[in-house]
């Protein structure tokens, strides 16, 4: 017995899967499966992607998520989430604007706007309600708004935060 013998052409035929086996078949989820979908997959809203860069007026029906980079101008109908590694340099106008990432210019939120842990805002603000979570940054203007008057600051209601250099720490 020889070390490289031939095989016959029917033996080798047969040790090779066909092509109908290597195909891949899609399976059917099962009737007790449940398929979470998130917000942003919906047809309604948006997503800027990492590594992705626009510049322009952008318009969203419904939220967008933003993990790239955007320059101009956001106007959304629902929320503007600015995630982590995303980075603004924008006017933005919106129902509600969460801050993760970085964001540079003016923001009007109808409802709310929140700045996260690891979200930083440099510029001004008008909501009826803002929420700035420990560690974010904030450095600009802000005016409380009725949430009918949208971009119209109430009288007597403005504040201004002070520049990082000057401000206090807090007694503990």
């Amino acid at each position: 017995m020889s070390l490289f013998s031939r095989r016959s052409e029917e033996s080798v035929a047969d040790s090779w899967p066909s092509v109908e086996e290597m195909t891949p078949r899609s399976r059917e989820p099962a009737p007790n499966e449940v398929y979470l979908v998130e917000a942003e997959d919906e047809e309604r809203n948006g997503r800027i992607g990492k590594g992705s860069r626009v510049v322009g007026i952008l318009r969203f029906e419904g939220s967008v998520r933003i993990y790239g980079e955007v320059e101009g101008e956001i106007h959304s109908g629902d929320a503007v989430i600015v995630r982590r590694g995303g980075r603004v340099a924008a006017q933005i106008h919106a129902r509600r604007v969460v801050i993760e990432g970085d964001a540079t210019g003016d923001v009007f939120a109808h409802d709310r706007v929140e700045i996260g842990a690891t979200g930083r805002l440099f510029g001004s603000l008008v909501s009826p309600r803002l929420v700035i979570h420990e560690g974010a940054v904030f450095e600009g203007r802000s005016a409380v708004a009725k949430p009918d008057l949208g971009e119209k600051p109430v009288a007597g209601a403005e504040t201004e935060a002070a520049p990082r250099h000057e401000a206090l720490p807090l007694a503990s």
